[in-house]
């Protein structure tokens, strides 16, 4: 399953970058996490392995989270795999003038075992949990830098 979704941010393109690559504000913008680990590399840089727990839809749920690109400002890739699932996420940044940036992300989700179930019966789930990320962020960065 795919889906792209899009968002204007009011800030600048290198702060949208460096709010979103600090692990310090990772609880700010993403909705039901309980804690991240580095566990292979230095954050942000390719090949980088990160264990993330997030509450997701009232369960608690282990991810790992791996950067496959890393091209400041402009894209940032990363695998994510769990029980049943693996999501790629392509994410690009592009300014649209000085003070704002265009985010789009492009979301692939690979099922396997019961998680094919789930994704038949209740596919929005992954669309809009993917879009809410986008609206939290944005929230986020823009009171960030009133």
């Amino acid at each position: 399953m795919n889906c792209y979704n899009s968002i204007k941010i009011q800030i600048p393109v290198n702060q949208v970058i460096e709010l979103m690559n600090n692990p310090d504000y990772y609880k700010e913008w993403q909705r039901g996490l309980l804690s991240t680990e580095l566990i292979k590399g230095k954050s942000g840089q390719v090949g980088a392995k990160r264990r993330i727990y997030i509450k997701i839809a009232g369960r608690k749920v282990k991810m790992i989270e791996t950067i496959l690109n890393f091209d400041p400002p402009h894209k940032w890739e990363a695998r994510y795999t769990t029980q049943g699932l693996t999501s790629l996420q392509k994410n690009l940044f592009t300014p649209i003038d000085e003070h704002n940036t265009l985010w789009e992300c492009y979301s692939e989700f690979k099922f396997s075992g019961s998680m094919i179930i789930i994704s038949k019966v209740m596919p929005q789930v992954f669309k809009e949990r993917a879009r809410l990320t986008q609206v939290d962020f944005k929230k986020f960065a823009e009171n960030f830098h009133q």
